[in-house]
């Protein structure tokens, strides 16, 4: 389970342990089973991220942001108005997530107090952890394939010369998206969730990505690209379906004005995924629009039926968790949207980077957070 808390505000959740239930019993080859944990490094997260020549803060045992330098106290509340939509939604995620960390603390959800070498490094441990994957990382798996694992144990397959860890009762297809509808055959007739997670088209990483030569990761795509895949296809009556987006205004409104029409899918409402350090603090200041945001959004709409007989997401939420340090690893949503879905509930996650239990997961990056390498064997 992902879930630690749960709060009229919306939830904190674990996803460091969801991984390390998930893999607590991996099968062999010789039928023996051990236990697998994720490299925790990469959810050390103990202080704000700070850019090159930000002042250093610390966290002290009264809660106060204290330069490291000069012992000045930091303004902590960030000046903003109530005006316009957007300032409206970082207040709400700021005053809901302020009462779910606070309700975590009396829980014992956070370490209370970050060390000042902690501090200093800004989080070195978890930046050298994402590297090192980086660095180690397998070329992009060449040819188009698919596979899964039926059972109800997790299971080590080795593809392509490199091990991964599959989960159990999940199917995968390492192919692009936009050929979702050629290999349509191979896919179940129809699903009560899909979640996509779009390499949203974004100047900034296009000019980072040309700059430094980067070619891996998914294509970006234009809205309009998104737009064309065929949902209906793949949807029942009352289907829920989830994008994760940034805060881009433009990319929020082609959600809600192209892609949903475009779909034929209903809007319901938005989530926010709330990023914090592991004592709660979000990791990065809220900023005044269009600034940089310690938040994610999770938009949701269905495929409107009659009769639905479950409830549809409440508009609002907050999702507050350590997020790891590797560029898009998105947490679990499968314990937070339980009561949503039918009972063991058909999923279908697109532009996938991992595989989830009782899911299939579809995209070129299917297995690239499944490589072994990001794990270690806990029991022989």
């Amino acid at each position: 389970m992902s879930l630690v808390q749960i709060f009229e505000e919306g939830y904190i959740i674990s996803h460091c342990c969801f991984i390390n239930e998930v893999y607590a019993s991996v099968k062999e080859s010789d039928e023996k089973e051990v236990a697998f944990g994720f490299n925790e490094s990469l959810f050390r997260i103990g202080t704000q991220f700070l850019k090159d020549g930000q002042k250093q803060k610390k966290i002290t045992r009264d809660g106060l942001h204290k330069d490291v330098n000069n012992r000045k106290k930091i303004k902590r509340d960030v000046n903003i108005s109530s005006e316009g939509n957007c300032i409206g939604e970082i207040e709400h995620v700021q005053r809901n997530a302020e009462k779910i960390v606070s309700a975590g603390r009396k829980c014992g959800c956070w370490d209370l107090v970050a060390s000042e070498d902690g501090v200093q490094s800004n989080n070195l441990e978890a930046r050298q952890a994402a590297e090192s994957f980086y660095h180690k990382e397998s070329k992009l798996l060449t040819g188009s394939f698919h596979g899964g694992n039926l059972g109800d144990v997790a299971v080590i397959s080795s593809i392509q010369g490199d091990r991964y860890l599959i989960p159990p009762a999940c199917k995968f297809f390492c192919y692009d998206v936009r050929e979702i509808q050629k290999h349509r055959h191979l896919l179940d007739d129809s699903y009560d969730f899909i979640l996509l997670d779009p390499p949203w088209w974004n100047k900034y990483i296009r000019r980072k990505k040309l700059k430094s030569g980067a070619a891996d990761g998914y294509q970006m795509m234009y809205d309009e690209d998104v737009a064309r895949l065929p949902l209906a296809s793949l949807a029942a009556p009352g289907t829920l379906v989830a994008l994760w987006c940034t805060n881009s205004d433009s990319h929020l409104s082609a959600i809600r004005d192209a892609l949903f029409p475009a779909w034929g899918v209903t809007y319901i409402g938005k989530w926010y995924w709330l990023k914090v350090t592991c004592g709660g603090e979000a990791v990065c200041a809220y900023s005044k629009p269009p600034g940089k945001q310690p938040f994610e959004q999770i938009v949701f709409g269905w495929f409107q039926a009659e009769g639905r007989p479950r409830p549809l997401p409440e508009d609002g939420r907050v999702l507050v968790s350590v997020p790891s340090a590797l560029h898009s690893h998105k947490p679990p949503l499968a314990d937070v949207l339980a009561k949503y879905l039918p009972p063991s509930p058909r999923s279908l996650e697109l532009f996938a980077r991992y595989l989830l239990p009782g899911y299939t997961s579809w995209g070129s990056e299917v297995l690239k957070l499944q490589q072994i390498c990001l794990y270690k064997q806990l029991s022989s």
